[in-house]
């Protein structure tokens, strides 16, 4: 599990029914598992909507999934450890691997991961 340097200050956390749930990849319009904005865990295939705080984006939580290692995120994603959310899942990017759903490319990990998630607002100071 990889931990996040500075989204604890960003996060809040919002668990819908447990369990990880079906996975739905057969619809050619829906972003992938990670990269999906929502409100509710009951929204996600992986039954965890990660609430976070003011974002440019102005999105309220991103889908997810409770991990305790890479290998519990599947291919292309990986499990980070944000703060009060707890250890997730997120989609993992790159310059040429963009995110889809209106996420943004960002160092997530202490190690230089970059995943799909929301960008703080402008002069928001990060831990």
């Amino acid at each position: 599990m990889k931990q996040s340097w500075w989204m604890p200050a960003l996060l809040l956390v919002l668990q819908g029914a447990s369990g990880c749930g079906a996975e739905d990849e057969g619809a050619a319009d829906v972003a992938p598992r990670f990269e999906r904005s929502c409100s509710t865990g009951e929204e996600c295939p992986g039954r965890k909507c990660v609430q976070v705080g003011e974002n440019q984006q102005g999105i309220a939580g991103i889908c997810s999934k409770a991990c305790s290692s890479d290998a519990d995120c599947g291919a292309d994603a990986a499990c980070f450890l944000l703060g009060g959310a707890g250890a997730s899942c997120l989609s993992l990017c790159s310059d040429t691997e963009p995110c889809e759903g209106g996420l943004a490319c960002v160092v997530v990990g202490t190690g230089g991961e970059r995943a799909c998630f929301v960008e703080p607002v402008a002069g928001m100071s990060l831990p």
